[in-house]
């Protein structure tokens, strides 16, 4: 599968707090978790002041990634495998 959804996988299964694992990352999304700065989307060409508001890619992250539960359920499991071979 594409490699940038391995290393989102990868951030979620050694960044938990009780795991304590420094995951660092190219991948934008991976980034954006970590705090800092990543384009997601080209979005230079819009106008629009409260549309690029609405596309502030620091407002999709609710939780921090410590917080999450170093044992990961079966559900994100199925998830993750389910999904994949999408990328």
């Amino acid at each position: 599968p594409y490699n940038g959804y391995l290393e989102i996988w990868l951030q979620r299964v050694t960044q938990p707090k009780a795991v304590g694992i420094k995951f660092e990352s190219s991948e934008p999304i991976c980034k954006i978790v970590n705090g800092e700065k990543a384009q997601l989307w080209e979005n230079g060409w819009i106008v629009s002041e409260t549309l690029k508001q609405a596309l502030d890619v620091s407002k999709i992250v609710v939780a921090t990634v410590d917080d999450e539960s170093e044992v990961v359920l079966p559900e994100e499991v199925k998830l993750f495998k389910e999904n994949a071979w999408a990328y």
